[in-house]
């Protein structure tokens, strides 16, 4: 979305729908039904949308879109549940990222198809979201879905590939690593990576997250007696968003790691914020870099990039946004920027231009804004009504 020649930087946006079980419902075992396809090799169209995949597939005769979420079970919409007739298996207690608990149906998901190949039987929770409808989405493809396939994400070429036979993807070994499928009961892909060559940590590849690498702050202060990063600065406040809602506003920090090597491929100078109640994960960014190839079949993770030097060194704004109703709003703020601006602060203009009404689903879809911009003044409103204007610094 545009206005006035300035564009709105939505990338501080980190939207999480995976969710996580607690223990009453790990009795529940999502890994069930799939494919009898042999010897198959499907490639499928995927279509990114600030760092979301979306793919369609073929479901009650008809086509319909999905998104791609290695990090949670198969999902269905409430309309799309009902229209399949789909049969109740169970009920359970879901935990999404940010720590809210609902009760979720789990229903069978009798038929689906990507591309060529059809899944049977496959558990999918009933979900009922707002984000959905803000992707018009009617689903989401787990991972417990996946799990006997080898899947491919290529994004040079912005497809999908599954197969069940891995020579026919060119795999290169020595830019690989273990994957851990056991963890959970619904073959969430888990694998170690490097920091600083000081400790290894057990990840998350979890394609429904669209940032680099997440951590919790007590990771965080689990990894400090390592030495595996330093600490730039702390910010207060909330930006993220999951299944059942925005976080509860808290304390946050950035880390920089001087090195973080994943699959053999190192990455230096990453950036990373921590996030409350989440578990240690990599995200779509590293879908900038290179190719992802999940074996879920044989137990292997592999990233093929582009280069053989990759650095994430970037400037950061001192202020996180989010939308609350029609409003841009001030989401996390860090370091001294605290003292002007207080998490909630309505913000009405940039560089004296109004800022438009904007909803949630124009914030999840639309464009960047503040991109080749390195210094920008907002019109700050605080909640006692209270106007005034500060500048602020990519720094």
């Amino acid at each position: 979305m545009r206005y006035s020649g300035v564009r709105i930087f939505w990338a501080s946006l980190l939207v999480f729908i995976s969710i996580c079980f607690n223990s009453c419902s790990q009795s529940i075992d999502y890994n069930k039904g799939g494919t009898d396809a042999k010897n198959y090799y499907q490639e499928i169209p995927y279509e990114m949308i600030n760092g979301k995949l979306f793919i369609q597939v073929t479901i009650n005769q008809r086509t319909a879109r999905f998104l791609l979420d290695t990090g949670a079970p198969t999902q269905l919409t409430p309309d799309l549940a009902k229209e399949l007739n789909s049969l109740f298996l169970n009920s359970i207690v879901a935990t999404d990222a940010n720590g809210n608990k609902d009760s979720l149906n789990l229903v069978e998901l009798n038929t689906i198809s990507l591309g060529k190949i059809s899944f049977t039987n496959v558990p999918a929770l009933i979900v009922a979201n707002e984000l959905y409808d803000c992707w018009k989405i009617e689903g989401v493809i787990g991972s417990n879905l996946l799990r006997n396939a080898i899947v491919k994400i290529a994004p040079v070429k912005k497809v999908l590939i599954l197969t069940d036979n891995e020579q026919r993807l060119g795999l290169n070994k020595s830019h690989s690593a273990k994957l851990n499928l056991l963890r959970n009961k619904q073959s969430s892909p888990i694998l170690k990576i490097d920091l600083n060559n000081r400790v290894n940590l057990e990840v998350e590849f979890d394609s429904g997250d669209n940032g680099f690498l997440l951590l919790s702050p007590q990771h965080m202060q689990q990894l400090g007696r390592f030495g595996a990063f330093n600490v730039i600065e702390k910010g207060f406040g909330a930006v993220h968003r999951s299944i059942y809602g925005l976080q509860k506003m808290d304390s946050t920090y950035r880390l920089v790691f001087p090195t973080v090597t994943v699959a053999g491929v190192t990455f230096k100078h990453a950036a990373v914020e921590t996030i409350a109640n989440t578990t240690p994960r990599l995200g779509t960014t590293l879908l900038q870099y290179g190719a992802v190839t999940l074996d879920y079949k044989h137990g292997k993770f592999y990233f093929d990039p582009n280069s053989s030097n990759i650095d994430l060194t970037e400037k950061q704004w001192p202020v996180d946004f989010t939308t609350q109703g029609e409003k841009l709003i001030a989401g996390v703020v860090w370091g001294n920027l605290q003292n002007q601006i207080t998490p909630g602060d309505h913000i009405t203009a940039i560089n004296d231009v109004p800022f438009p009404k904007t909803n949630l689903c124009q914030w999840l879809n639309g464009k960047p804004i503040l991109e080749n911009v390195e210094q920008v003044t907002l019109t700050i409103k605080n909640t006692k009504g209270e106007i005034r204007k500060v500048q602020i610094t990519k720094q």
